[in-house]
């Protein structure tokens, strides 16, 4: 299914495993570039490892550090590159 979002950027808290993890997985299939931030290193290294940094960039954040939280989100706001992307969609997904 092509929905269009090919290039684009998007934002995924709680994205290394569950709904959140297939939530990248499709806008990573779709072509677009995926910032996620989790609680643990070990997924976001399998998600980069699985599609390659150009296409996941993530960092450990404990979204519930509403400080922490606001820093990563301003960070991914003012970026613009394959590498740190600046977001056209965001999700939330971070839950116990």
């Amino acid at each position: 299914m092509d929905l269009g979002l090919s290039g684009g950027k998007a934002l995924v808290t709680g994205g290394t495993r569950g709904i959140g993890r297939a939530i990248v997985e499709r806008l990573v299939a779709e072509g677009m570039t995926v910032a996620v931030c989790a609680r643990g290193q070990d997924g976001i290294d399998a998600l980069t490892a699985a599609h390659g940094a150009d296409e996941v960039v993530g960092r450990v954040v404990d979204v519930s550090d509403h400080a922490a939280l606001a820093a990563w989100a301003t960070e991914r706001a003012s970026c613009n590159s394959a590498r740190s992307p600046r977001s056209s969609i965001t999700t939330t997904r971070a839950a116990e």
